[in-house]
């Protein structure tokens, strides 16, 4: 008989879903997957099942304060170095934001999150140093709570803008990384039926695709507990401790070196900084003050845009990515320079159901040398892209120790401006009985100079650019914004002309130009003669 780990995952391999109610172990599954085999390991091991069941009283941190001490990886221990040096940590901090409308179990929502972070390791973990060398401790329980703020009785004029000012201050609240705990949620009550839960991570345990992860567990856990029931779930195959491990040795091996290398010789000679204009110099010290500016593509666009790509054996995202590069090309006028790319890091895929902090921030070279078509700089794109992603395993913290910038706290080292591209999009409408939507909120804060979001949804594009308030005014990103709409719908329409033809500019900037910057006429004594004035 195969041990129990491995018995129930192979029942969840085959969509069976156990649970305790009433003292009684109960299970759903499809028509025909329950064997007789499986039938009878199922009564044979009933009550090893149901000790498994997830408890209603989760144990609380202080029953036995460390369960283990692990490694870190080179991300985390990039975050804590960037905290020690007095960055603002909430530049790091990373939310959800959940509407839910119905009729709403606080209590079983609470139980759910308690779940998911007894769950997943790398959510009880704080930080620390010791002999040099940065440790993750992970309790062995958790004291979380789910606080309810009620707003139902606050009077509808103004009620928006009061609650995200309160949703932003949640956001921006600090967290300790050494006190803990790094995960927390609040509940907002906006209605008898209407909630809005917010869940804020500090990115050192988690990032988007943990989000997703999160919500999708919540989904899954959320209706058990509404019925009174207790799920039992199969082992995760790790923890986010196992990665670190394998990360530092892989970090070891003849692949992990050309991977390196790679980088170093993709990035020869690329400037350190693309010169944008700035409304304000850079300052010494950054503020890292984030603004926000959100627009969307249209359907239309983003479909002709797809047949643009399937063409070339390219992406959305390689599109998105050519797209960036020409309007950057037009505001710096570098043509060759940086910008980097969110890459999942979950290349093995024992890491893929795991919280934890994957994602690698990778730099792909733009070349807008020539005079290209749009096809032209597209393949370059997409060529280059390709080529990132094959290594998307090399961390970006030993790219930049590779490399050797000239480091600077107002300035991220290799490149300033960074493309993410969502898809797909976190999920909606998932927990049974209330109607949900879902979304990655803005935070306060950056480390970009501009930082671009995009997520296909529902067919059309919905973009956030976030920019450095410290250099750029809020009309400074809508004209960004505009610029990049007016690039994507050029090459929706012709994507063989050449860049030098497209024009960015709007009819007010083109007539400002033309003829604002050149209206020079002043009034004069005319009586005078030219040598006399």
């Amino acid at each position: 008989m195969s041990s129990l780990d491995s018995f129930l995952r192979d029942l969840t391999r085959h969509d069976v879903r156990l649970w305790v109610s009433e003292d009684q172990l109960h299970y759903r599954a499809p028509e025909g997957s329950l064997t007789p085999a499986i039938r009878a390991e199922l009564k044979q091991r009933k009550t090893e099942l149901m000790e498994l069941a997830v408890s209603p009283a989760a144990p609380l941190a202080g029953d036995n304060p460390i369960v283990k001490t692990s490694l870190t990886s080179y991300a985390q221990q990039a975050l804590w170095f960037f905290e020690q040096q007095g960055g603002d940590g909430s530049a790091y901090h990373i939310s959800a934001q959940i509407q839910l409308k119905g009729e709403l179990d606080a209590r079983a929502l609470e139980r759910a999150l308690r779940a998911i972070i007894l769950r997943h390791d790398i959510l009880r973990a704080t930080f620390e140093e010791k002999d040099g060398a940065l440790q993750q401790i992970i309790s062995a329980g958790t004291r979380f709570e789910l606080p309810i703020e009620c707003w139902k009785d606050v009077a509808p004029s103004g009620a928006q803008e009061r609650i995200s000012r309160r949703i932003a201050e949640e956001i921006a609240a600090p967290i300790s990384l050494s006190a803990g705990p790094l995960i927390r949620a609040r509940l907002f009550m906006l209605s008898a039926e209407e909630y809005l839960l917010s869940i804020v991570a500090h990115h050192i345990i988690a990032d988007g695709w943990s989000a997703d992860l999160i919500v999708r567990e919540i989904a899954e856990l959320y209706p058990f507990f509404a019925k009174g029931e207790w799920p039992i779930q199969a082992p995760l195959f790790s923890q986010y401790s196992d990665f670190a491990i394998w990360q530092k040795a892989h970090s070891e091996t003849e692949a992990y070196n050309r991977a390196l290398g790679y980088f170093e010789d993709h990035l020869a000679g690329t400037p350190g900084v693309i010169e944008l204009p700035t409304i304000r110099p850079r300052p010494v010290r950054p503020s890292y003050r984030a603004g926000h500016a959100f627009f969307s593509i249209s359907s239309g666009i983003v479909a002709t845009l797809r047949e643009i790509a399937r063409g070339e054996d390219a992406t959305l995202f390689h599109i998105a990515l050519a797209a960036l590069q020409f309007v950057l090309f037009r505001w710096s006028g570098m043509d060759d320079f940086v910008v980097g790319v969110m890459m999942a890091g979950r290349s093995r895929r024992e890491f893929r159901n795991l919280v934890g902090l994957f994602v690698n921030r990778l730099p792909v070279r733009a070349d807008l040398s020539g005079d290209p078509s749009f096809t032209e700089l597209l393949r370059r794109a997409r060529d280059a892209a390709v080529q990132v992603a094959a290594r998307q395993d090399a961390p970006f913290e030993k790219i930049v120790e590779r490399l050797h910038p000239t480091r600077n706290l107002a300035i991220h080292p290799i490149f300033q401006v960074l493309l993410n591209f969502h898809t797909p999009p976190l999920a909606s409408d998932m927990i049974a009985g209330v109607q949900t939507d879902v979304a990655l909120a803005n935070g306060n804060a950056t480390q970009f100079d501009l930082s671009l979001t995009l997520s296909d949804i529902a067919g059309e594009l919905r973009c956030q650019l976030e920019y450095s308030m410290d250099l750029f005014e809020e009309s400074t990103a809508e004209r960004f914004t505009e610029h990049f709409c007016r690039a994507l719908k050029s090459f929706a329409e012709d994507e063989n002309k050449a860049l030098s033809e497209i024009c960015l500019l709007s009819d007010s900037e083109r007539k400002l130009i033309l003829e604002g910057f050149n209206r020079t006429a002043a009034d004069y004594p005319s009586e005078l003669c030219v040598h006399e004035l």
